[in-house]
């Protein structure tokens, strides 16, 4: 009986939940997916649905397995989809155009808030989308968990020296493919400057004489990449760096979404990079905060088998297209 009532309440919330096409902007699905239960997403794109399909959301919420994904939708087909919403990254002129002047209904957002704080761009993408759904109260409530962990870990900081650090978007041993942006962010808040950026590179793409002129104190392995920590610490070529001799290489956790871009998981991903970046100064029990986090803002329990995929993701979430 419980299980039919369960179900019908899920039914009745997708049949008055609001159609939403999310276009370009990969974080927003599982944002939406997490904090409200009044959006039917009906597209989304490509790297979301592989990211959802490789993550623990495909189990909480196994509704958005079969979205259907695309990464270059046409005019015609976003038309027909006939939704009560369409989301679309600002940059995105055509797109957003064509669907205004169609007479649908258009949020437009951005990614780079503030020089790309990522507290800011979350902030900017929760507002924006509480015209259209009731999510004042978790939006303000994640916000301010984020203020206080960021002023938490400023105040230990405090005239200490930053080390270097680099963010891995690729490698194929030759080339090296780092990220800036967000990360840049990240680091800054956690005790770190970008080497990559400090050492004025214009292109992204290293070769191997150009990153170990770099040098890093450590490594962190985005989640827009299949790399493990072990294809770095293995690689023949990469083991005179300083961080691969420490040991200080690192795969970002993936919960909510990438942390790379703004997600629901960012007062978190600071304290894991805090604890790495000066695990003199701090020692959060990043497991622990996880499990806390999801059950006080999502009502997720998260078992043992979850937390070990947070902590180690799976390489096929790493593909992002």
């Amino acid at each position: 009986m419980k299980k039919l009532i369960f179900s019908l309440f899920i039914f009745v919330n997708f049949i008055f939940a609001k159609q939403v096409v999310i276009v370009d902007l990969w974080p927003v699905p599982s944002l939406l997916a997490f904090i409200t239960k009044d959006a039917n997403m009906v597209l989304i794109p490509k790297a979301s649905s592989n990211f959802i399909n490789n993550s623990l959301l495909v189990k909480f919420y196994p509704q958005l397995k079969n979205i259907k994904s695309s990464n270059n939708p046409s005019l015609e087909e976003l038309l027909a989809l006939n939704a009560d919403l369409y989301i679309c990254h600002i940059n995105d002129l055509k797109i957003c155009e064509f669907l205004s002047k169609s007479g649908k209904e258009v949020l437009k957002l951005t990614i780079n808030v503030d020089n790309y704080n990522s507290r800011s761009a979350l902030k900017h993408w929760l507002e924006s989308l509480n015209k259209y759904f009731d999510i004042k109260q978790i939006s303000d409530k994640l916000l301010s968990n984020i203020d206080e962990v960021e002023k938490e870990i400023n105040l230990k900081l405090y005239n200490i020296k930053p080390i270097k650090a680099v963010a891995l978007r690729g490698y194929d041993g030759n080339k090296i493919m780092t990220s800036t942006g967000f990360v840049d962010y990240l680091f800054k808040k956690t005790g770190a400057t970008n080497a990559f950026k400090f050492n004025g590179f214009n292109n992204s793409y290293l070769n191997l004489e150009e990153f170990y002129s770099l040098n890093p104190d450590i490594i962190y392995i985005t989640n827009f990449t299949p790399l493990q920590v072990e294809d770095i610490m293995q690689d023949k070529n990469l083991q005179n760096l300083k961080a691969v001799k420490n040991k200080k290489v690192f795969k970002l956790p993936l919960g909510s979404y990438r942390p790379t871009a703004p997600s629901l998981d960012l007062s978190l991903i600071l304290k894991f990079l805090a604890n790495n970046n000066h695990p003199e100064l701090f020692n959060y029990d990043i497991k622990a905060e996880f499990k806390k986090h999801f059950k006080e803002f999502y009502d997720i329990n998260l078992s043992e088998n979850d937390l070990n995929l947070i902590m180690n993701p799976k390489r096929e979430a790493g593909i992002s297209k």
